[in-house]
C-alpha cells in the first residue's frame, strides 16, 4: 500500500492508516464469509471494523499501534445503539493478551492478532 500511494520516506502518521489495512487483510483472510464494515456517526465517532454475527449481535475491533492511544468514546456511543457482542483492540505492541473494562464494556486486547474463537 505504501509503494502504491508513493509513501517514501513514511511519516509517522502514515503508519496508523497501514496498520489498520493490515489488520484488514486479517480479518478479510480469517473471516472470508463476514464482510468487515465500519461505523461513523454524523459527528465524526467512528469504530474501525464491524463483524455482524447475527442482527443483535456485532463484534467490534478497533486497531491502534499504540494501546495508550485507544479512546473509548466511539465505542460507548456505538454500544448504545448495539450493546451484544465482543469489543477487541489490536495493537502492535507486543504485550501480552489481556481484558481492560471501561465503564460496563470489557475489551479483548490482541496484540498482533485476531483470533477465530
Amino acid at each position: 500500500m505504501s509503494f502504491a500511494r508513493g509513501w517514501d520516506p513514511l511519516r509517522p502518521d502514515d503508519c496508523g492508516t497501514l496498520w489498520e489495512h493490515l489488520v484488514l487483510e486479517h480479518i478479510q483472510a480469517q473471516f472470508p464469509e463476514t464482510p468487515a464494515c465500519y461505523w461513523r456517526d454524523k459527528a465524526g465517532h467512528e469504530v474501525d471494523f464491524i463483524l455482524t454475527h447475527r442482527r443483535d449481535q456485532v463484534d467490534v475491533i478497533e486497531c491502534k499501534r499504540q494501546p495508550g492511544a485507544f479512546d473509548s468514546a466511539a465505542l460507548k456511543l456505538f454500544r448504545s445503539y448495539y450493546p451484544k457482542g465482543r469489543n477487541f483492540l489490536v495493537t502492535s505492541s507486543g504485550d501480552p493478551a489481556y481484558t481492560k473494562r471501561y465503564g460496563n464494556m470489557q475489551f479483548e486486547s490482541a496484540p498482533q492478532r485476531i483470533s477465530s474463537r
